[in-house]
């Protein structure tokens, strides 16, 4: 009886040591597992910050590619525009020296019959009447002085007005045009060459060197001549303002 408790007994103790051991390994086991799963969540946690740091990274170069897409597109855009304001420039340039060289053959075609014509265009009073003024013998005609001035004034301005019209034109007898007596040949120009010399914005006058040759009835041709020419904006139109084109000023 008494052995059979002591088996009993030893072999209670034996079950206990195996459950001991069973719930040491599960422990253990346990204990493994959770070990493994922190090193997976671990790791999960480290892939997850490179791939943030890689998409910020992309972010980042995604922002800096479209800041220097960006400012290529401004460059190409002020290029354009500044390309196109230099072109507009040279257009604009080409067609004020265009209008300055047709004001040059109008103004010195112009000047050139104040030399040689007779004006027969305005007739004589009669009975004639005359006014001699500075040695100068004038006639006059049947016309208003304002007249030849708006034929002038189509084409010159300020002292170039002043001086083409002093030449052969004097205004009396309320308004009336007097043509002084004179004349030479006729003759005419040819190769008319201009350079622009300088320009003055504030009152948008620019001055030309005009370079040409004189053609007699004869049809010979001098060696070049120059003189030179300024023209200004008068309500919108270039008039010459100043010239010394056979001496005018």
């Amino acid at each position: 009886m008494e052995e059979t408790k002591t088996k009993r007994i030893k072999m209670s103790n034996v079950i206990c040591v195996i459950a001991i051991l069973v719930i040491i390994v599960l422990v253990i086991s346990l204990l493994v597992t959770k070990s493994s799963y922190n090193k997976k969540i671990a790791n999960l946690e480290e892939n997850n910050k490179k791939m943030q740091r890689t998409i910020d990274d992309l972010n980042e170069k995604i922002v800096a590619d479209e800041e220097k897409e960006e400012e290529l597109e401004n460059i190409i855009a002020n290029n354009t525009v500044e390309t196109s304001s230099d072109d507009e420039t040279t257009a604009n340039t080409t067609e004020v020296d265009q209008i300055a060289e047709e004001l040059f053959n109008k103004g010195s075609q112009k000047i050139r019959e104040i030399i040689y014509s007779s004006y027969d265009q305005y007739a004589l009073i009669i009975p004639s009447e005359e006014k001699t003024l500075d040695k100068k013998i004038y006639e006059k005609r049947n016309a208003l002085y304002s007249n030849i001035e708006m034929e002038f004034t189509n084409i010159f301005t300020d002292k170039a007005l002043e001086a083409a019209l002093k030449e052969r034109f004097i205004e009396a007898d309320d308004g009336f045009l007097y043509v002084s007596i004179g004349g030479q040949d006729e003759w005419n120009i040819s190769n008319v060459r201009i350079e622009r010399v300088s320009e003055t914005e504030a009152i948008d006058e620019i001055e030309y060197k005009i370079t040409y040759n004189d053609v007699e009835l004869d049809n010979s041709v001098s060696e070049d001549i120059t003189c030179t020419m300024k023209i200004k904006l008068v309500d919108g139109e270039y008039r010459i303002s100043e010239t010394n084109y056979c001496e005018l000023m």
